[in-house]
């Protein structure tokens, strides 16, 4: 798939380039596993700890796989780790959303943020389309409020089409869960849930203590989990929900984790607060 996929970015980026009159060249050869394209939210009036393991809503790579959140259901407290899947699509689907890479402009952006709703709504979040190059370079743009209110400017419009052309395309293609091969781990003071909700308290999971995690803002720390601890710890977390505690041996803590995907770097960035 990688040969034909690449085709179809280089043939569509080209094709939009000579309609627009563009001087744009056209691509090089990227490695299939080179990330193409993310879509992220952030910002927004939550609490601090719904940021720490708020996911990319998609990250797609160049052969043609398409990261997502998977299913979750809306029993409270939910699982611990959040599911992750895999999405094989097709080269038509990533033909299309490459083309809509190019009516957004993105490889001409450096960073540019789209706040025309930002009167019309408040306290949403900003959805952030971040391209790669193939030469390495990235290109961001971030529209406020995107799909909470219709029309609006051409960089809204289109980037609306694009995240719709990611979800189908994640809802259509052949799937399967992510197994991941990195963990974010965030570890802070005792999220306060329903007092009706009995919470378990589970011996601390870690190899590494709490108090050497990595300051990460708002009282918690933050650690990566790589190599022969992934599989064991997401067992472990994978037996505990929202609401469970971990016991240092001197106090009881809430853990927020998640799987990483490709390209993200753990712990990056600083906790937000409304």
């Amino acid at each position: 798939m990688q040969i034909t996929t690449i085709g179809i970015l280089a043939l569509a980026l080209l094709v939009s380039a000579c309609g627009n009159g563009s001087t744009s060249a056209t691509p090089e050869p990227r490695d299939a596993d080179s990330v193409v394209l993310t879509v992220t939210s952030e910002g927004g009036f939550v609490p601090v700890e719904f940021n720490l393991d708020r996911m990319p809503r998609f990250v797609l790579m160049a052969d043609g796989t398409l990261y997502s959140p998977g299913m979750m259901t809306l029993e409270f407290p939910g699982k611990l780790l959040p599911p992750v899947q895999v999405t094989t699509i097709s080269d038509e689907q990533f033909g299309e959303i490459m083309a809509l890479v190019e009516e957004l402009g993105l490889p001409d952006i450096d960073e540019e943020i789209d706040n025309s709703n930002a009167e019309m709504v408040a306290d949403a979040s900003t959805e952030f389309i971040t391209y790669y190059d193939p030469s390495g370079s990235v290109h961001r743009l971030g529209v406020y409020a995107l799909g909470l209110v219709e029309g609006g400017s051409d960089a809204r419009i289109f980037a609306a089409e694009l995240v719709q052309a990611l979800e189908e395309a994640a809802a259509t293609g052949e799937t399967q869960m992510y197994e991941p091969e990195r963990l974010q781990v965030a570890a802070g003071p005792a999220v306060q849930v329903d007092p009706a909700i009995q919470a378990e308290v589970k011996d601390w999971p870690l190899a590494i203590f709490h108090e050497e995690m990595e300051e990460w803002g708002f009282g918690w720390k933050c650690v990566e989990i790589t190599g022969d601890e992934v599989g064991p710890l997401f067992d472990v977390f994978g037996e505990a929900n929202q609401a469970t505690l971990w016991d240092t041996g001197t106090e009881q803590l809430t853990i927020k984790a998640r799987p990483l995907l490709p390209g993200e770097t753990a712990c990056s960035g600083k906790p937000e607060t409304a």
